[in-house]
């Protein structure tokens, strides 16, 4: 998987996850409480900006990794990499 692909599943886990639904419909209010969420559980303040640009797949190069770090936090994986690899034995272990 491409770190696109991955990005995609991490957002689509988050929104599992918090039941907030997929974020083409999101509102102010939705990007407000997965930035307090992020924060609390990984200690890292991302900006609405930078949020609205992932969810709305509104960037050009691969997010900073301390974002991603960030994003997967909520997900309890203490970083990218983590999330990564263990998303890739899952998949491994389905087919």
């Amino acid at each position: 998987m491409s770190d696109r692909e991955y990005i995609e599943l991490c957002k689509r886990l988050i929104s599992d996850r918090y039941m907030i639904g997929a974020g083409d419909h999101w509102r102010q209010r939705d990007f407000e409480t997965l930035i307090r969420v992020v924060q609390e559980k990984s200690g890292i303040s991302l900006s609405l900006s930078t949020i609205k640009r992932i969810w709305k797949n509104d960037f050009d190069k691969i997010p900073h990794p301390t974002t991603l770090d960030a994003l997967v936090s909520v997900l309890d994986y203490g970083n990218w990499f983590d999330f990564k690899k263990s998303e890739n034995q899952e998949r491994k272990g389905r087919t």
